[in-house]
C-alpha cells in the first residue's frame, strides 16, 4: 500500500508510477478502494485517492518516461556517442539520464539526452 500526500511533486508522482509499474496502477487503485471500503471508510468519496488517480493520469497523458525503454535514446546511442564499449558504465549513464528525465520530462529528447550523457561521462 502507499501513503499519498497532496504536496507530492510531479516527479514524486512519476517515481510512484515507476515504482508500482504502469501496468499495475489500475489494479493497485482498485485494491486501495476496496481496502478503504472494507475498513469502513465513512465517506464514499476518497478525495486523496481520486486526486492521486487524476495526477497519475495527467502524467500518463503527458507521455512521461516510466522506464528506461521510454527514453529517446538507448544503450547503443550512448556507446556510439561516447565511444565506449558495452558494460556497466552504459547502464549507469542510462540510469542517471532516467533520473533526470523523471525530474524534468522535457529533457527526454535525443539531443538533450546525448548532451547530458556527454556531461555525465565527463564528470
Amino acid at each position: 500500500m502507499f501513503w499519498y500526500q497532496t504536496d507530492w511533486t510531479g516527479s514524486a508522482v512519476r517515481r510512484f508510477v515507476r515504482k508500482v509499474g504502469l501496468e499495475n496502477i489500475p489494479a493497485l487503485f482498485a485494491l486501495r478502494r476496496a481496502d478503504n471500503i472494507g475498513s469502513g471508510a465513512r465517506s464514499p468519496r476518497m478525495y486523496a485517492l481520486e486526486s492521486l488517480w487524476e495526477r497519475v493520469q495527467e502524467e500518463i497523458r503527458a507521455a512521461s518516461a516510466f522506464s528506461l525503454k521510454d527514453l529517446k535514446i538507448d544503450g547503443n546511442d550512448v556507446m556510439k556517442e561516447l565511444g565506449i564499449p558495452p558494460g556497466p558504465r552504459v547502464g549507469q549513464i542510462l540510469g542517471e539520464l532516467f533520473e533526470r528525465v523523471t525530474d524534468d520530462p522535457t529533457l527526454n529528447t535525443r539531443e538533450d539526452l546525448l548532451k547530458l550523457a556527454r556531461e555525465i561521462a565527463s564528470s
